[in-house]
């Protein structure tokens, strides 16, 4: 890891001591370099998420929109070029997205399709991107607002099969299929990883989304991931192109929360 043992731990502490109401939110940010304005990766979040209730009362302490859509960024990885590149959004976009400089309202306001996409992207409700107080409720706001762009099947296949030219490119579909709606999140890599959340799981739309993804080329493999939401228990996520050291790794560094991955059945059940 590129930041240092010590400054790792130190700043593991004081994500404990916000866990623990020991400092406020505007001490906790300013212990980030970012607040001067510079984008270091906030290593100690990723340690944090790696436990579900600890990192569900982490981000339930974040009062400031900004900084609980900072928080969410870093934990996915995404830094301002990557937001820019998967969405083509300007630099100003990206910075009033993920505003942690200061505690102040962004100065703008940022379309609800942005919002929605971002929160797709990062597995949040519409409320943890936009409220000053949350209550972990899941609802599909985000894809009830992308909702006008439906595609269908073998639109969703073609988007399957394509190959990304950069590192990694995420986006949130509604896929309409036996006039059913499945609200998906598609990450694609660069070297050659397909990840796919299928948000509004239910025996039915497994089916329908497994059924799919036959229709595409390699071997796909699935988990049922917990989520913070008390009123929802999981979602769906298959993966492609994955080999059995590749899917540990994701099992440990991404989906930690999750037991373990199952195969894709043959057959048109799970």
């Amino acid at each position: 890891m590129i930041l240092l043992g010590d400054k790792l731990k130190n700043l593991i502490d004081f994500a404990e001591k916000l866990i623990a109401s020991e400092i406020s939110e505007e001490d906790y940010i300013n212990k980030h370099e970012f607040a001067q304005k510079k984008e270091n990766p906030w290593h100690e979040v990723k340690v944090i998420a790696k436990n579900k209730e600890r990192w569900s009362k982490f981000i339930s302490k974040f009062r400031h929109p900004g900084n609980r859509r900072k928080v969410l960024a870093e934990l996915t990885g995404l830094t301002y070029n990557e937001l820019g590149k998967i969405m083509e959004w300007g630099n100003s976009t990206c910075g009033d997205l993920i505003r942690t400089s200061n505690l102040k309202p962004s100065t703008r306001r940022i379309g609800s399709e942005i919002l929605a996409q971002f929160g797709i992207m990062t597995r949040a409700t519409y409320q943890l991107l936009t409220h000053k107080k949350v209550d972990l409720e899941w609802d599909d706001t985000h894809f009830k607002l992308i909702e006008q762009n439906a595609i269908d099947k073998e639109q969703f296949l073609q988007i399957c099969n394509t190959n990304v030219t950069f590192e990694r490119h995420i986006k949130g579909y509604v896929l309409k299929v036996l006039e059913k709606k499945l609200y998906l999140r598609v990450e694609r890599r660069r070297d050659g990883f397909i990840i796919i959340d299928l948000a509004n799981a239910d025996l039915e739309l497994f089916r329908i989304l497994s059924d799919a993804l036959r229709e595409t080329s390699g071997k796909w493999s699935f988990l049922y991931y917990p989520t913070i939401y008390r009123n929802k228990d999981y979602f769906l996520i298959f993966v492609r192109n994955a080999n059995e050291d590749e899917m540990n790794e994701l099992l440990r560094e991404e989906f930690s929360w999750a037991e373990k991955w199952y195969n894709l059945p043959d057959s048109s059940k799970p």
